[in-house]
């Protein structure tokens, strides 16, 4: 069995096995709030811990747990709410994922965060942002834009090999509309989405060339909220709205 999510050409083989080893966890209880305006999110950066907040209209930087805290709020703040951060692996940029679009910074130096590059100015929220692990490749999950707008939810692809210089990649097809998770395979070459519309599921791309994203496999599950892999890349873990975490495992 490979250690690693399969990025060849039978990739789309060896993921349907994963329909013969899916496993369903016992019942989580889901809770949820009528209104949330506040969420912690973690991200590990080699030989640190660094926390991003994302919530109403701002983004702020902590520094690891000590004696003593101070946080920085990131200069220009969103206009809306933010509903994702991440870190890239090396630590020198963090993006959040707005109600406005994708915004950057350079956070080198976290007193001092500088915002870069313009990646796009829409309308659309995006609910989920991840970098690839060898930083290129930055992922989104894109709601819905407002009423009239000519699209619809998907996945987003930036090339952000330099991020002061982001720019779009083609979009994965194939993806229920109302998309609310992204997330890479240790080795960056599997990406996932959950999808929670009309249709829900899991989507699968290979995306070992980002430039052109080939799709391998739909996983069929009940309304997705979350995934993640498992550091050996073969394992999928899925949250999903009927109480149950489901595993997925790779041959």
């Amino acid at each position: 069995m490979a250690a690693t999510l399969p990025a060849a050409s039978g990739d789309k083989r060896r993921w349907a096995s994963l329909l013969r080893h899916r496993r369903i966890l016992a019942p989580l209880t889901v809770v949820m709030a009528a209104a949330i305006t506040a969420a912690a999110l973690i991200a590990t950066v080699p030989g640190h811990r660094r926390e991003g907040e994302a919530s109403q209209h701002t983004t702020t930087l902590s520094p690891p747990p000590a004696v003593d805290w101070s946080s920085t709020t990131l200069p220009p703040g969103p206009t809306s709410a933010v509903s994702s951060v991440a870190f890239s692996p090396d630590g020198h940029t963090l993006a959040a994922g707005t109600y406005e679009g994708l915004k950057l910074w350079d956070v080198t130096q976290p007193a001092h965060p500088k915002p870069i590059g313009n990646p796009n100015n829409s309308l659309h929220p995006l609910l989920s942002v991840a970098f690839s692990p060898n930083r290129h490749t930055l992922a989104a999950a894109v709601g819905p834009g407002p009423t009239g707008s000519d699209t619809y939810g998907s996945v987003w692809l930036w090339n952000i090999s330099d991020p002061a210089h982001p720019t779009r990649l083609d979009t994965p097809t194939g993806a229920d509309p109302l998309v609310t998770s992204v997330a890479f395979s240790p080795d960056g070459h599997t990406l996932a989405a959950s999808a929670g519309g009309q249709v829900g599921g899991v989507w699968l791309w290979n995306v070992v060339n980002p430039t052109h994203p080939v799709q391998l496999k739909a996983l069929p599950t009940s309304l997705p909220y979350s995934l993640a892999f498992s550091p050996d890349g073969r394992t999928l873990a899925v949250g999903c709205s009927d109480d149950t975490t489901r595993l997925w495992t790779a041959d």
